[in-house]
């Protein structure tokens, strides 16, 4: 059995990645809007979003600690992190599977796969990391969007007074 978590960030508006490229990766060329600009932390792979949001993969806390301090030079406005985390279990034994069925509220439960709220279990041994950009994506989304509700909820608060 192989774990690998992901753990999501929203640390405020939107990331110069223009800058961000050029000045931490070298670069001259950004990726559309759309796909993460991913790279490397003290062996953690970042993917990261102009919309603000980024996922660790397996972060330490060294790892964590550092890309915070990288990617917020990069922020056009810092908040406190809305963070998220997911893990994904791949190369499970049936009766692996059968045990965390035992331990979790489960969404789905196919042949190859089991999802729950917090981590889904996969059978497959081999191509699982394709996923991982597609994890990581709807990860940025959700932290992100927590962020938004936060801040309209704040708004709805002062204009009810």
């Amino acid at each position: 059995m192989k774990k690998y978590l992901f753990h999501a960030e929203s640390i405020g508006g939107e990331i110069r990645t223009k800058e961000f490229i050029r000045e931490v990766l070298g670069r001259g060329r950004r990726p559309p809007w759309e796909e993460p600009i991913i790279f490397e932390v003290n062996s953690s792979k970042v993917f990261l979003w102009p919309f603000g949001a980024y996922v660790i993969l397996n972060p330490t806390e060294d790892s964590l600690k550092r890309a915070r301090e990288i990617i917020a030079r990069y922020a056009t406005k810092t908040v406190k992190p809305f963070s998220e985390e997911y893990l994904v279990i791949t190369d499970c034994e049936e009766d692996e599977l059968g045990n965390l069925l035992s331990k979790a509220v489960v969404f789905a439960d196919t042949r190859i796969a089991l999802v729950a709220e917090n981590f889904c279990a996969i059978k497959k041994k081999n191509g699982v990391e394709e996923i991982f950009p597609v994890i990581a994506y709807v990860l940025a989304q959700s932290v992100s969007l927590a962020r938004i509700e936060s801040y309209v909820d704040r708004i709805v608060e002062k204009a009810e007074e």
